[in-house]
């Protein structure tokens, strides 16, 4: 036992700063308002807000519109702001009705912990928001606001979680002297996490959560980069049309995804819309913006190009197991990923009215688990 506590003492000493467990934001499993775990009926829109977590939230004014999630956990936290232009919501927690709250303030007010749900049983809980319609007298519009949820996860759960900071730090292809020690401070983790009480067990577990975000945060990540070929000769008007879909779609590929590639890009008024290749060059034509650019890239990173596309798209469907279980884990179980020899849906951005920030988001994403479906 003495050797136990050295090894444990050893481990929580690997952040200086001590701060209360509860209050550590690293104990919290933070889910973005465009998160797939977060489901929502078609009644919600997706703003963009820079001082909103991940920089955007979900509002809808709509009687009856709800955002749920089911978690495993033992708290579960409301993030969202406050201001002229919001209303009430009804909250529900495992089907109990927990809060009717009032979203109306004078002033405006950004990532708000508006409800905070804690000591729950450990175990699968579901919390429901529930737009009502309803608002103060002197509210503009009755809208509510999702910014984020945040939950406390089950013990059982951290030493899942605790198990994949041992393999991102694995999969590091350069190792630091951080990396090594964290390393070892995993090992030690693991086998001695179910000796300890649920405080410390929380406590040794945000602790390794902030070491392994700060070492692999040192870690350099894949980009997308792109060059115009030719564009001395471009209409001046294209050419900046073509710059400012491209910048925002590299830009997003490179926030959510963990992508590398270089892209050339061509216009070609010979071609109808546009066009692109595994090898990187994208052809813009009669159809240039984001919504294309994004689909575009997605052809260069192996949507409809690699070999093994036509091996996993089967009789109209996608048959790789990670992108059937992204697509469930964002529609439900019942939904199907279609695909033909080149495209996939949905969130394929095949046509104009896919256009949205979170379909953008889900998107790339859903590229993700094609690719590694692919084996890329």
């Amino acid at each position: 036992m003495k050797k136990l506590l050295i090894i444990i003492s050893s481990i929580l000493l690997l952040s200086c700063a001590a701060r209360a467990i509860a209050n550590s934001d690293y104990l919290w499993t933070n889910i973005n308002a465009f998160d797939g775990a977060i489901k929502v009926n078609a009644d919600w829109n997706v703003y963009s807000n820079e001082k909103a977590y991940r920089g955007i939230e979900m509002l809808s004014k709509t009687v009856g519109a709800y955002a749920e999630l089911t978690f495993e956990g033992s708290a579960i936290r409301w993030y969202g702001s406050r201001g002229r232009a919001r209303g009430q919501a009804r909250v529900y927690l495992n089907g109990d009705v927990v809060a009717e709250l009032d979203l109306f303030s004078p002033e405006v007010s950004n990532r708000v912990l508006l409800l905070q749900q804690d000591n729950l049983e450990e175990g699968v809980h579901t919390l429901r928001i529930e737009v009502t319609g309803k608002s103060n007298h002197g509210a503009l519009l009755p809208f509510v606001s999702i910014d984020s949820l945040a939950y406390i996860p089950t013990t059982s759960v951290m030493r899942s979680e605790i198990e994949h900071f041992y393999a991102a730090v694995l999969e590091q292809k350069e190792v630091k002297p951080e990396s090594a020690l964290l390393k070892k401070n995993l090992e030690e983790a693991l086998i001695c996490f179910e000796d300890l009480s649920t405080a410390n067990q929380q406590e040794l577990y945000a602790k390794l959560k902030e070491e392994t975000d700060r070492i692999i945060a040192l870690t350099p990540t894949g980009t997308i980069t792109y060059s115009l070929q030719g564009s001395a000769d471009w209409p001046p008007n294209v050419q900046q049309k073509i710059i400012n879909a491209m910048d925002t779609a590299v830009a997003l590929y490179n926030e959510v995804g963990d992508f590398n590639i270089h892209l050339a890009v061509i216009y070609d008024p010979g071609v109808p819309t546009a066009q692109a290749n595994y090898n990187g060059t994208i052809w813009f034509g009669g159809m240039i913006g984001t919504r294309v650019a994004l689909h575009e890239i997605s052809h260069t990173l192996g949507i409809g190009t690699y070999h093994r596309w036509g091996d996993l798209a089967v009789d109209g469907k996608w048959t790789g197991k990670e992108g059937k279980k992204l697509l469930q884990e964002l529609d439900g179980p019942n939904a199907v990923l279609y695909a033909d020899t080149m495209h996939f849906w949905p969130y394929g951005l095949n046509y104009d009215s896919e256009a949205s920030e979170l379909n953008y988001i889900r998107h790339i994403k859903m590229v993700r688990a094609l690719q590694r479906d692919m084996g890329l």
